[in-house]
C-alpha cells in the first residue's frame, strides 16, 4: 500500500433536517469503498418538540450539525490510500471525537468501526474464546458431580445476569425495551433456555468429546433455516459442501461409541442435538426480528434473564434434590461457566463483532469442537475414539465452509 495523503471534501447544503442531515453524511461516504467504515447511530430520546432544522458545514476535518440551541460536532480525518496493484485510491473515513450538546434533548452518539480482515490481536483473541468455550464442557461434566444439572443451568443464568445488568448500569445502557422488542427477548430467552437445558441434562449421559460436536452442528440448523427464513442469506455450493461433510462426520460420530458406553448415551447424544437445533433456532430469530433493532448486549441480557424462569420450571419439575455434594472443584466450575464463559466470553465476543467481519470471525468457530475434544479427552479420560478421529475433521471443515465467504468490497 502505497503513501498516505489527507484530502478536503467539502459539502454544502441548505437548511435539512439533523436526521436527514446524518442521512446525507451516511450516503456521501457509501460513494467510496472504504477499507474501514464508521457507522454512526444517533439514538434520541423525548422529548423531541422542535423542528429539527440544521445547517451542515463543510465536510473538511469537522462535520458540525446545528439544530437551534442543539450541536452536534464529529471530528474526523479523510484518508486516500493507492494501492499500485490495482492502480486505484481508496478513501477511509476516521472518527476522532464526537461531541453532542443540547437543551431539552438528551441523545448520545456511539461509533464503531468494522474492520474487514482479522488483525493478530483478532485471531488470538478468537483462538482464545474457542478455547473457553470447548473446555466449558468438560466443567459442566465437574459440576454434574454436585450439582443438579439444570439447577446449575439457572444458576449460572443468574450470575451472569447480575454481571450483565452491573455492566449495563455502568455504562449507562437501558435495561430493558418496552415495545415488541421485549416480547421478542422473551422468546430469544425460550428458546436459549431449552438449549441449556439439553446441554446440561444430556451431558449426564455421554461425553463431553461427543457433546461439544453435536451442539455444534448448530451454524448447519442456521444455513439451512436462513435459506427459507432469510431474505440474501441462500445455500451456496460452499456452505452445501460444508453441510454434506458436517452430516456425515456427525453419523460417523454417532454411530461409533466408546467400549465403556452405555445405553442411555444414545439419549445424551439426542438431547444434544436438540441443543443445536434450539441454538439454531436462536440465532435464526434474532437475526429476523431483533438484529439491527436493538444492541448486541440487550440480546445477550434476554437471552440470560427470560431462560432464568423457564430453566428453573424445568429444574422444579425433574430435579428433586438440587445440591448433592459441594466442594472447591464444583464452585470453581460453577465461577468458570457463569462468569468466565457466561459472561466475559460473550461480551468479548460481542466487542468483536462490533468492530470485525463477523463472518470472518465465525469461521474460527470451527476450533471450538477441536478443544473440547482435546480437553474431553485429557481432562476427563474420555475415549478418543475411531469415529472421533474421523467424524471430528468433517464437522469442523464443514463449519468453516458454511461460516465462510468472499468478503465483498466495504464490508
Amino acid at each position: 500500500m502505497g503513501s498516505i495523503t489527507s484530502r478536503e471534501n467539502y459539502l454544502s447544503t441548505s437548511p435539512h433536517s439533523a436526521i436527514f442531515s446524518l442521512f446525507l453524511f451516511s450516503s456521501y461516504s457509501q460513494l467510496f469503498p472504504f477499507s474501514h467504515k464508521s457507522v454512526i447511530e444517533l439514538k434520541i430520546h423525548p422529548p423531541v418538540g422542535t423542528s429539527l432544522w440544521s445547517t451542515c458545514g463543510h465536510l473538511i476535518k469537522k462535520y458540525v450539525i446545528s439544530i437551534g440551541k442543539h450541536s452536534l460536532d464529529i471530528q474526523f480525518l479523510f484518508f486516500v490510500y493507492f494501492n499500485p496493484s490495482e492502480s486505484r485510491f481508496l478513501s477511509c473515513v476516521s472518527i476522532r471525537r464526537i461531541f453532542f450538546s443540547t437543551e431539552g434533548l438528551k441523545g448520545e452518539i456511539l461509533v464503531t468501526e468494522n474492520k474487514e480482515f482479522l488483525d493478530l490481536r483478532a485471531i488470538l483473541i478468537m483462538v482464545a474464546l474457542t478455547m473457553l468455550w470447548g473446555f466449558n464442557y468438560t466443567a459442566v461434566k465437574y459440576s454434574n458431580q454436585g450439582l443438579a444439572p439444570v439447577f446449575t443451568s439457572t444458576v449460572r443464568s443468574i450470575i451472569a445476569s447480575i454481571c450483565g445488568v452491573i455492566y449495563c448500569v455502568r455504562k449507562k445502557e437501558r435495561l430493558f425495551h418496552t415495545d415488541i422488542m421485549l416480547f421478542h427477548g422473551f422468546m430469544v430467552g425460550l428458546l436459549f433456555g431449552l438449549e441449556f437445558a439439553c446441554i446440561y441434562v444430556g451431558l449426564i449421559y455421554t461425553d463431553a468429546t461427543r457433546s461439544i460436536i453435536f451442539v455444534n452442528t448448530s451454524p448447519f440448523i442456521v444455513a439451512i433455516g436462513a435459506h427459507f427464513l432469510l431474505k440474501g442469506d441462500r445455500l451456496t455450493v460452499a456452505k452445501t459442501a460444508g453441510l454434506v461433510l458436517a452430516f456425515t462426520g456427525v453419523f460417523i460420530v454417532f454411530g461409533g461409541k466408546p467400549t465403556t458406553a452405555k445405553p442411555t448415551m444414545f439419549l445424551g447424544d439426542l438431547l444434544q442435538l436438540l441443543a443445536a437445533f434450539f441454538w439454531g433456532a436462536t440465532t435464526l430469530y434474532i437475526k429476523r426480528f431483533m438484529a439491527g433493532k436493538v444492541q448486541p448486549i440487550h440480546t445477550f441480557l434476554y437471552q440470560l434473564i427470560f431462560s432464568i424462569p423457564v430453566l428453573m420450571l424445568i429444574s422444579l419439575i425433574r430435579e428433586p434434590k438440587w445440591i448433592i455434594s459441594l466442594n472447591p472443584t464444583v464452585l470453581l466450575s460453577l465461577f468458570y461457566q457463569s462468569v468466565i464463559v457466561a459472561f466475559i466470553s460473550f461480551l468479548v465476543w460481542f466487542k468483536l463483532i462490533h468492530t470485525y467481519s463477523v463472518s470472518r470471525l465465525s469461521s474460527f468457530t470451527f476450533f471450538g469442537p477441536i478443544f473440547g475434544v482435546v480437553f474431553g479427552t485429557i481432562f476427563l479420560g474420555e475415549e478418543f475414539t475411531f469415529s472421533l478421529m474421523i467424524g471430528l475433521p468433517m464437522v469442523c471443515l464443514g463449519i468453516f465452509l458454511v461460516n465462510w465467504r468472499k468478503a465483498m468490497p466495504g464490508e
